[in-house]
This record gives structure tokens, C-alpha cells and sequence, in this order.
């Protein structure tokens, strides 16, 4: 597949999340459980998602560092383990992935591989922002990296 990577100013955007460390092989697990908990959240409160849930990824050694949230409004608390975060602003690199979620490393690499031709280097922890349902045929799943142009 062939990725179109474009880099573009973003906003600071709140989130509520929850964290939680593992193997590579409970990703998909934890992220089924941990989205219900945080829509639940919002549901409870009356309050309408900002934007499409993501996960957001830190790898050290063998272990994951995930989180999974939703974009809310400014003025939104978290409860219990379900806490208040943000999503960075400033130069985001991205670009959208269409199909299985098991192609979505391909993503991630076209965009690193990228970056350094383009002139940028990454300053934090990627993200996937889900844009359809996991049930579609073809889901779509945007790609993020925060970034920053070499001088």
C-alpha cells in the first residue's frame, strides 16, 4: 500500500484516557475493554466525544505502554482510573490506513521512513486515530506522529 504522509498544525486536544502497560499480544484485548470504560464515562456525564478514540503508544524493550482514549471538550474531569490527558499539539505528520489493523505497522514505518527526507524528526509518542468502526470491511485508522522541522 502506498502511504500519503503530509505534516500539518494541531491544536493541543484534551482527552480522557486510560494507561496501562503490557505485551504486544493484549493490545487488542485491553484496547476492546478500555474504550467502552472511557465512552462509559462520557455517556454517565452527557458529554460528546471531540473527536475519534485513539491509542497511543510507547514501546520499551518487550513492553507496551498504551493508552486509549477520547478527544473531550475543554472542562471534562476524568473519574477512577479513567483520567484527563492530552493528545500534542503543533506539527503532526500523518496519514490514513486503510484495512486490517494486523497491516497497520506498514503505516507506522512509512511515516518514519519519511520523515527524515521531508526534513522533520519525531518529538513524541505516535497515536491512531480510529475514524470508522472496527466492523467495516476496510476501517480507516489515521497514523500520527508529532514532529519537528530540522534547522
Amino acid at each position: 500500500m502506498e502511504y500519503q504522509i503530509s505534516v500539518a498544525q494541531h491544536a493541543t486536544q484534551k482527552a480522557l484516557v486510560i494507561t496501562q502497560s503490557l505485551a504486544r499480544e493484549d493490545i487488542r484485548e485491553y484496547l476492546d475493554a478500555a474504550f467502552p470504560e472511557v465512552a462509559a464515562l462520557l455517556a454517565q456525564r452527557g458529554v460528546t466525544a471531540a473527536g475519534p478514540p485513539f491509542a497511543r503508544y510507547r514501546v520499551d524493550a518487550d513492553t507496551f505502554h498504551v493508552t486509549a482514549g477520547i478527544p473531550v471538550p475543554n472542562g471534562v474531569e476524568g473519574s477512577g482510573r479513567v483520567r484527563l490527558d492530552e493528545l500534542p499539539g503543533g506539527d503532526i505528520a500523518s496519514t490514513v490506513h486503510v484495512g486490517s489493523y494486523e497491516e497497520l505497522p506498514a503505516a507506522f514505518h512509512a511515516v518514519i521512513e519519511w520523515l527524515p527526507g521531508a526534513g522533520y524528526t519525531i518529538t513524541g509518542d505516535p497515536w491512531e486515530s480510529y475514524l470508522d468502526q472496527p466492523d467495516v470491511p476496510q476501517p480507516r485508522t489515521q497514523v500520527n506522529f508529532p514532529v519537528t522541522r530540522r534547522t
